[in-house]
């Protein structure tokens, strides 16, 4: 009964929970130091990311209890993260990922997946388009189809390609309508050079954002894979494709650190489900204590954020 009762177990399954997260952002995105339109949209892309989450969760139980932390997580790294507070038109892609996930998870083992393949790389092409460096991922999520997912075959291999290729067409006709394909093709295909190295530079606030961020995720993930044999075969399915693609996304951080806040936004979203798994789901007698830490942890990122404090260093 006292597990049942702690401080933890009552964010977790808190109702007020993810209202309060909510809350949160916007007072957090308020007191931001920047107020401009695109300030203002990037809480809306986040407002309709942590949605999608939600529907993730909703529809294919990645968590094993009744819980809305995994969006309540994401916000409060949202929240928490001040230089992701400006909306352009990557951050977009953010959304298109997890689109395609939640199309994609519906293809689980379906004997005829074409439909939810082809929505699925429908939406990732979206996302190739507005940050062409999330093209990348799309030969893992057909790997994720024949090893995870199952469903890859000869028709869903084509409902995969055509689906990706769809935005394209439209927006190739529209370049060459326009007569700027040659500037369109230049402006893409320049996402794909690397970085002159000495011309990098990353302040505090990213640096301590990421390693939190990453120290956390490690933790979590590691805590998944020990203890993975007690969710449902399709549960770990799930969160092995979201797994991956982590691993790729901060390969790709690496070798293109110059869209670093990109790359953020993509990561956060896609660390939640690992976290939530994480905070909601482990067990042991320094787990509750861990769980106090790691949210005294996310107050002062959130106040050394947000008033800018590492200007002083």
């Amino acid at each position: 009964m006292a597990e049942e009762k702690n401080f933890r177990h009552k964010v977790v399954t808190g109702a007020l929970t993810l209202p309060v997260c909510s809350l949160l952002t916007c007072v957090l995105w308020y007191f931001s130091r920047e107020d401009s339109v695109a300030h203002w949209l990037g809480l809306v892309v986040v407002g309709l990311s942590a949605y999608v989450i939600a529907e993730w969760n909703n529809r294919n139980a990645l968590l094993r209890i009744r819980s809305r932390l995994m969006s309540a997580v994401y916000l409060v790294l949202m929240a928490a993260f001040s230089f992701l507070h400006q909306w352009n038109l990557e951050t977009l892609s953010t959304l298109s990922l997890l689109g395609a996930y939640f199309m994609l998870f519906g293809a689980y083992q379906k004997p005829r997946a074409e439909v939810d393949v082809f929505h699925a790389f429908v939406l990732l092409g979206i996302g190739g388009l507005v940050f062409p460096l999330l093209l990348f991922l799309v030969p893992f999520f057909f790997s994720s189809m024949l090893i995870q997912l199952r469903v890859l075959n000869w028709r869903t291999f084509c409902a995969g390609v055509i689906g990706l290729l769809l935005p394209y067409w439209f927006c190739g006709i529209w370049a060459f309508w326009r007569d700027t394909f040659e500037q369109d093709l230049q402006w893409w295909t320049g996402y794909f050079s690397l970085p002159a190295w000495e011309t990098l530079s990353f302040d505090w606030e990213q640096i301590v954002s990421f390693g939190f961020l990453a120290v956390l995720v490690l933790i979590s993930v590691i805590h998944f894979v020990r203890t993975s044999f007690n969710d449902k075969i399709r549960t770990r399915m799930l969160l092995y494709i979201i797994m991956l693609q982590e691993v790729v996304l901060a390969s790709l951080l690496v070798v293109w650190p110059n869209y670093f806040e990109t790359w953020m936004f993509l990561l956060v979203a896609n660390s939640c489900p690992f976290i939530a798994h994480y905070f909601a789901l482990a067990r042991g007698r320094g787990m509750n204590v861990f769980f106090n830490i790691t949210l005294g942890l996310v107050v002062v990122l959130c106040i050394a954020n947000n008033l800018n404090i590492w200007r002083l260093l």
